[in-house]
């Protein structure tokens, strides 16, 4: 008879906010998953509770806190196979990074998306708007380049003038 688990990939700042919890970090997720198919009527939502819940660990898992379980985790979904969790690829941020694009997309476009239409509406917006936006961020770029450099200035002139009144031998302080 084949044994059934839910694998879970925990994020560290979801490990730290359990530790005073009862359950274990996989056995909420899995309390949640469980609810969540529930209401969309899935017929193995109740079955979920009986599997035992594993955290899955692999080699170049980060102990630091981080946004990429999410992609860690819909990576593994979309190429489950029943087997271990072993993706080498996303220990990558430029392969996260492309990942995390694609699953936003999907995501948004997906059908069970109730916002989809108005998300749609705002990116087209956004690219309609594209020039003015990239003109207004590379303005602000400039600005702050130029306060930093103005700050610069100002730091050095302070310390020139420290190292003249201690040439002089007074002391600004």
């Amino acid at each position: 008879m084949k044994t059934f688990c839910c694998s879970f990939l925990i994020n560290t700042l979801i490990l730290l906010a359990m530790q005073s919890a009862s359950d274990s970090g996989p056995e909420i997720q899995c309390n949640v998953f469980s609810d969540y198919i529930r209401r969309k009527q899935h017929p193995k939502a109740l079955d979920l509770l009986a599997y035992n819940s594993v955290n899955v660990k692999f080699k170049w898992q980060t102990t630091r806190i981080d946004k990429d379980c999410g992609v860690y985790m819909m990576h593994h979904l979309k190429y489950f196979n029943g087997d271990v969790y072993t993706s080498p690829d996303l220990n990558k941020a430029g392969i996260r990074k492309v990942l995390r694009a694609q699953i936003s997309a999907s995501l948004i476009l997906s059908n069970y998306n109730e916002v989809r239409t108005q998300v749609i509406q705002k990116v087209y917006i956004f690219y309609k708007d594209k020039p003015s936006l990239l003109k207004l961020i590379a303005e602000k770029k400039k600005e702050r380049a130029m306060t930093k450099n103005e700050e610069r200035r100002m730091e050095a002139s302070e310390k020139l003038k420290d190292m003249s009144a201690v040439k002089r031998g007074k002391s600004r302080v």
